[in-house]
C-alpha cells in the first residue's frame, strides 16, 4: 500500500527549523520519499499539522515479557 501525506508543516532535523508545506511517501510502513507528491492508495492531507520524519518518539512503552 502507498500512502501520501500531503501539505504538512515539515520539521529539519537537520538545521532544527521548520522548512514550510512538504509531503511524504509511505510505502508498506516505510518512508520512501520526503518532499515529493505522487500516485497512491490513500491520501491524507495534513493541512496545519507537524511532520517529523526520522524522529523516533522517545516515549515508547515496551512490552518486556
Amino acid at each position: 500500500m502507498r500512502l501520501l501525506i500531503k501539505n504538512a508543516h515539515r520539521f529539519d532535523t537537520a538545521t532544527l527549523a521548520f522548512t514550510g508545506e512538504t509531503s511524504l511517501i509511505a510505502e508498506n510502513g516505510m518512508i520512501v520519499s520526503v518532499g515529493e507528491d505522487g500516485p497512491a492508495d490513500q491520501v491524507l492531507d495534513a493541512k496545519g499539522q507537524f511532520m517529523l520524519p526520522g524522529f523516533i518518539d522517545a516515549h515508547v512503552h515496551f512490552r518486556l515479557t
